[in-house]
């Protein structure tokens, strides 16, 4: 009789943790940032920028390629500016009344270097909700960190409007 019991809890729990692992997205989205205003703290010069979210490694990527300035008629060095990279953890994934995906991505590294990341990513490919204007996806990116002059907390803020570029949902 235990064993029958112990049998019955194994499968109830085996068969929830397999419906939380069905309704745990799988793939990578691919967005291209239509526009964007950068924190000057964050990247200066910016250029092309792409954000991925994925979902199988639980992790949202930020790149930014960096233009070169050259003044009209100068001499440039011939290089290639270093992208800008940020890749963070997604911390969790909340959908609202709409279906909307909020995405969260967070680093806090105060308590070791002084730094809060934080990626906030809004993905409306499967809303629900009928609107009068579009939802489109948007990605907020923001810094923590104190300030070691005056000691109080400097907050900075990019935000960028996306455009989906590829979707691979397995």
């Amino acid at each position: 009789m235990k064993s029958l019991f112990f049998a019955s809890v194994l499968l109830v729990s085996l068969t929830s943790l397999a419906m939380d692992d069905a309704a745990t997205p799988q793939g990578v989205l691919s967005f291209t940032v239509k526009s964007a205003e950068f924190s000057p703290n964050h990247v200066q010069n910016p250029g092309a920028a792409f954000l991925e979210v994925n979902y199988t490694d639980s992790t949202v990527t930020l790149t930014v390629q960096k233009k070169r300035i050259c003044g009209p008629g100068g001499i440039c060095a011939q290089f290639i500016p270093v992208p800008l990279v940020i890749t963070l953890p997604i911390t969790g994934i909340e959908v609202d009344s709409c279906n909307v995906k909020h995405i969260t991505a967070l680093k806090d590294s105060r308590p070791v270097d002084g730094a809060l990341q934080k990626f906030t990513v809004l993905e409306p490919s499967q809303i629900t909700c009928k609107t009068f204007v579009e939802v489109l996806p948007e990605a907020t990116y923001e810094t923590h960190h104190t300030s070691r002059v005056n000691g109080g907390d400097v907050v900075d803020v990019s935000q960028m409007s996306l455009i989906p570029t590829r979707t691979n949902e397995l």
